[in-house]
C-alpha cells in the first residue's frame, strides 16, 4: 500500500463475507462488475459466460489467498433478466 493511502488512514483489507458480481453481455463478451463490503477485484471481461464465472471466482480467491480461511465467504453471480423469469447463479468459493 502506498504511503499516501496509509497516511490517510487506509488499511489493507480482505474481501467481505459476500461479494456480488453482476454478469452482463456486452458487445459479444461477458462482463462481471462487483459490489461488496470489503476489498473487491477489478471488473473483468471474458469471451464466454463460463470463463467469466471462472475468472471472477479466481480473482476473489486471489484476494483471500494470504488471509485466514473464511468458511462463510461467498461469491454470488447475478445475471439480470430482461424477461419475467429471473436468472441467478450462485458459486461458493472455498
Amino acid at each position: 500500500m502506498g504511503r499516501l493511502r496509509r497516511f490517510l488512514g487506509a488499511r489493507d483489507r480482505g474481501p467481505g463475507d459476500l461479494i456480488t458480481g453482476t454478469v452482463s453481455s456486452r458487445a459479444g463478451d461477458w462482463e462481471v462488475s462487483r459490489a461488496g463490503n470489503g476489498a473487491l477485484p477489478a471488473s473483468l471481461r471474458a469471451g464466454s459466460l463460463s470463463h467469466a464465472a471462472e475468472r471472477a471466482a479466481s480473482a476473489v480467491a486471489g484476494l483471500s489467498a494470504s488471509l485466514p480461511p473464511n468458511p462463510g465467504a461467498e461469491l454470488q453471480l447475478a445475471m439480470p433478466s430482461w424477461s419475467d423469469k429471473p436468472a441467478t447463479v450462485h458459486i461458493r468459493v472455498i
